[in-house]
């Protein structure tokens, strides 16, 4: 789910390490961040499919919300979201959360001092699901 098209086992492993630790360091010293993104991954296609949304947002003040989406996605225990920060040098950073576009449920991840917001729903069509994403400050 974490690995990339072509990407050896030993070269996931290593980018998650290090993705761990800006997450950590992250949290302890949280800074601006300049965009997130969500990286849609096909796992069952004979071709490389990988289809990527920017989520772009300018840090505002922190008391307010800085970010806030909505993705509609076919349902498909198939389909893997991967949702990405990225600092003010457009580094990414971590992956804050990987799912499979099939699940429904409601979750929030700790950055310190702020929470990103992730809740996913069955849309009007149950073939579907609709990602709603919020990057808030901490209250």
């Amino acid at each position: 789910m974490a690995g990339n098209y072509g990407e050896s086992y030993e070269a996931t492993a290593e980018r998650i390490r290090a993705e761990s630790a800006r997450y950590k360091a992250f949290k302890k010293n949280p800074q601006a961040i300049a965009r997130l993104t969500l990286i849609v991954k096909r796992l069952d296609s004979s071709e490389v499919f990988q289809r990527q949304y920017e989520i772009n947002t300018v840090e505002q003040d922190k008391e307010k919300e800085t970010v806030a989406i909505c993705y509609t996605l076919e349902r498909s225990t198939n389909t893997v979201m991967e949702f990405v920060l990225h600092d003010q040098n457009d580094f990414p950073l971590f992956a804050i959360a990987r799912t499979y576009s099939d699940w429904i449920g409601h979750k929030n991840f700790d950055l310190g001092d702020r929470v990103f917001w992730l809740k996913m729903v069955e849309a009007k069509d149950p073939a579907f699901v609709a990602v709603h994403v919020r990057l808030l400050a901490k209250t």
